[in-house]
């Protein structure tokens, strides 16, 4: 498990990626990850819930986490936030 992830983790509690539509019902909020195709740029997104505050975390280790500088405010309404990742950090 990389870095990546483990801020999908730190948002919903789990990983969902998929390809499909993101809504309110969905599991995790319908979290997605994805590769944008280009060296180390990824989309992460999920759906915002109206009056929700967003605050994401990452870690390396699973056990030392901090706070990434956004904030995002859901409005019913699937939330992008684009990153580039190069870390080679991994779980066993």
């Amino acid at each position: 498990m990389n870095k990546l992830l483990a801020m999908v983790l730190a948002i919903f509690g789990l990983a969902s990626v998929g390809a499909s539509a993101q809504g309110p019902y969905d599991l995790n909020a319908g979290a997605q990850l994805a590769y944008t195709g280009t060296a180390g740029a990824y989309t992460l997104s999920w759906w915002g819930v109206a009056g929700n505050t967003y605050l994401v975390e990452t870690s390396d280790d699973l056990i030392n986490w901090s706070f990434l500088p956004i904030v995002e405010t859901g409005s019913d309404a699937v939330i992008e936030w684009g990153f580039t990742s190069t870390s080679s950090a991994s779980y066993h």
